[in-house]
């Protein structure tokens, strides 16, 4: 039995785990894939990883940690990631009454989520740290806002608090921003109104050692986007400036392992104003990986390599897409115009020669002509 320690991941699947199981096992790690809900993945393919277990779709949350708790023990789990926020909190308070003691999870401090969980408190960080942020109005139910001019970006302060639930929405005067706000029916909820940029997204991947010995960023931008969310990205030079900044964020706020920032770019002034940052693996995280920038390695490497680290930061860098994501956006651009959400904010020969080249010449985000098994079961759950 091979003695490299083994790592593992617990969520549904998606890119950001398949890339985890791909990235680790390429590192000499071994893996194991805790899949919640999902299509279980047939025994063929089974050998994705070097321990899978599946938990079905209304399995409780509290059945399925105690499993993965025992399992992480008989297996001697080193490390232990998840993508959720909330399943992170959940599983440091299981740590803390004594599961997955000899398992380190690598992930953030619950101190951390709670602080960054409110996004004008991330806001206000920012401002501290020197990033680039944009005038911010917080609603509740009770406020007015007066003098401020349209189009506003509407978000939840805290998502958990606010109800109706939303992501984000769009509105094109500030009375339209009081009546969402009004609209809630938490009176504990709050809104954070932004000005609308129609650009697209600078993003910013980071990986900082456990004990602050080291970091790295990397930038792309969201050359494509649809509805808001990336579909193809490519390496963008990270300005010195900013690079520092976003320094003095992580150490005021207590950053660590990995984590990404998400800008606005002013297509016009090339200005990148600081929107959030998720403290933890993400919707991109895919994406960085199939364009040469090892994340996940990076995650191991923040809590078991104190001092330096040896994540591979020497293979080229591609621009690189989600095909599945493109060849949806391009179906949608063939029956209507982009919405303000959507990048480029045009529908004509050179929008649609923009999306084709991303298709033939991007590498995918997921599939890999080394990786059948890999490739086969992440098109057995897009089928769910």
């Amino acid at each position: 039995m091979s003695s490299a320690p083994l790592l593992g991941i617990i969520g549904p699947f998606g890119p950001a785990q398949l890339a985890c199981i791909r990235s680790w096992r390429r590192a000499g790690y071994r893996t194991a894939f805790f899949q919640t809900g999902g299509r279980r993945v047939p025994a063929g393919l089974q050998r994705l990883t070097d321990a899978y277990r599946f938990y079905p779709a209304g399995t409780a949350l509290d059945e399925i940690l105690d499993k993965v708790a025992q399992e992480c023990v008989r297996l001697q789990v080193a490390g232990l990631a998840a993508l959720s926020e909330s399943l992170a909190l959940k599983l440091h308070e299981r740590q803390r009454a004594g599961d997955f003691g000899a398992t380190t999870l690598m992930l953030n401090t619950p101190e951390l989520y709670e602080v960054l969980e409110s996004k004008s408190r991330q806001v206000e960080l920012a401002r501290q740290a020197g990033l680039p942020v944009m005038p911010t109005h917080v609603l509740d139910r009770g406020s007015e806002l007066s003098g401020v001019a349209g189009p506003l970006v509407l978000r939840p302060d805290i998502t958990r608090l606010v109800r109706p639930s939303f992501k984000v929405k769009l509105v094109a005067t500030a009375a339209e921003a009081v009546a969402v706000a009004r609209a809630m029916t938490t009176p504990e909820g709050r809104i954070v109104a932004q000005p609308f940029v129609a650009g697209p997204n600078l993003v910013i991947h980071a990986a900082r050692a456990a004990d602050g010995s080291w970091d790295h960023h990397e930038a792309f931008c969201t050359s494509i986007k649809s509805a808001g969310l990336a579909v193809a990205l490519q390496p963008y030079a990270l300005p010195a400036g900013l690079l520092e900044a976003c320094r003095r964020f992580e150490q005021a706020a207590g950053l660590r392992g990995v984590f990404h920032y998400d800008f606005i770019l002013n297509p016009e002034t090339g200005e990148a104003f600081f929107l959030e940052v998720n403290p933890r693996l993400g919707g991109t995280t895919a994406k960085v990986y199939a364009a040469g920038y090892d994340e996940p390695a990076m995650l191991p490497a923040a809590f078991f390599q104190p001092g330096a680290h040896r994540v591979d930061l020497d293979r080229p860098r591609n621009a690189s897409v989600s095909r599945i994501a493109a060849v949806r956006y391009g179906l949608s651009l063939l029956r209507e115009a982009p919405s303000v959400l959507d990048h480029p904010p045009r529908r004509n020969p050179r929008a649609f020669g923009q999306l084709a080249k991303a298709l033939l010449l991007h590498r995918d985000e997921v599939f890999r002509l080394t990786d059948v098994v890999g490739n086969s079961a992440y098109l057995l759950q897009t089928k769910s």
